[in-house]
């Protein structure tokens, strides 16, 4: 992989997606081994030069074996990856001729939720594992990944200076820090798991502390627990019962803190006021300058109501984006 590896270094990228390159890299390199290749001997994959005689058929080939051992998700994913990083190779000159591997077709476009009546059916079965049913929950109105949302901490659950009740982490695999905003009924289910000294909500579900959380012993175990639940209530058809749960959510929200932030009343504090009425006073002299020195018209009309809007936004970002002295001093105590 050595050699494929300056390929890959786009900047800006997310630590999710640089593990995700590595591993399309390793079955690359797995998969176009020859079969007489000697076991024993290290397999350095296809050279640079070689990728710029190919074609299609070749990449068609691999992805064929691929299909033979790995799920289709995957081949799917290693499909996507492995272009974008040939069309970076070529962009940066690393190779002449960029191959044009032919984009899989999608078997089925359909998303596979959870309806209304099959959580009916789950939230009550998971009464017996009261940690798993709160998972259930929480992930239902967090849309967190299943890595994220193990891995949660109590101090992730907090309210800030208006009384909003949110959850707030860290991504694993963007590392993006996400506040999401919780129901009370969310917030006391929550509350109601039993503490434990190492901080963690889902201790015997979870190992967060390992290098690959959902590949650890107590995520298996949990999830055969979920699966042999789904299947009691006759859901059967669900591969991932916690990432099905993701694509429940993660339509209806794309960024919830900015949503919050835009659609929050904000209180003005300081000299917030005074700089507002110094925004307004100034487009209004510039407003009567408009209607003094132009004809009345569609354009006039225009004019002002750029300037109505100037106004408008202005104000908007002192409000959203100055916080109040008391939020500065909760978020240097926390």
């Amino acid at each position: 992989m050595g050699r494929w590896e300056p390929i890959g270094r786009k900047p800006n990228r997310a630590r999710g997606t640089k593990q995700k390159e590595r591993q399309v890299l390793n079955r690359w390199e797995r998969y176009t081994r020859p079969e007489g290749w000697p076991s024993h001997q290290h397999w350095p994959g296809p050279s640079l030069a070689f990728l710029e005689t190919v074609g299609p058929a070749y990449f068609e080939q691999v992805y064929r074996r691929m299909e033979e051992d790995l799920a289709h998700p995957t081949v799917a994913s290693t499909r996507a990856h492995l272009r974008t990083m040939l069309n970076h190779a070529h962009r940066v000159g690393a190779i002449l001729k960029r191959p044009l591997p032919a984009r899989m077709e999608r078997r089925d476009p359909r998303t596979r939720i959870y309806t209304p009546e099959e959580v009916a059916r789950i939230l009550p079965a998971l009464e017996t594992f009261p940690q798993l049913q709160v998972a259930f929950w929480l992930a239902l109105h967090i849309g967190a990944r299943p890595v994220d949302l193990f891995c949660l901490r109590w101090s992730d659950f907090i309210k800030d200076a208006r009384g909003r009740r949110l959850v707030e982490f860290e991504s694993r695999k963007t590392g993006k820090l996400q506040a999401v905003p919780i129901s009370v009924e969310t917030w006391k289910m929550v509350q109601s798991l039993p503490a434990n000294p190492c901080g963690y909500l889902f201790v015997p579900f979870a190992s967060p502390d390992s290098d690959d959380p959902e590949k650890s012993y107590p995520a298996r175990t949990r999830n055969g627990i979920m699966k042999q639940l789904l299947s009691s209530v006759g859901v059967v058809d669900v591969a991932k019962p916690w990432q099905v749960l993701m694509t429940l959510y993660v339509p209806k929200h794309s960024d919830t803190r900015d949503v919050v932030n835009r659609f929050t009343f904000h209180p003005p504090h300081g000299d917030q006021v005074r700089r507002f009425e110094c925004l307004r006073e100034q487009a209004r002299g510039l407003a009567f300058l408009i209607l003094q020195g132009t004809p009345p018209s569609r354009e006039q009309s225009l004019a002002l109501t750029k300037l109505e809007e100037v106004v408008m936004w202005a104000n908007a970002a002192i409000a959203r984006n100055e916080p109040a002295a008391s939020l500065i001093e909760e978020n240097q105590s926390r």
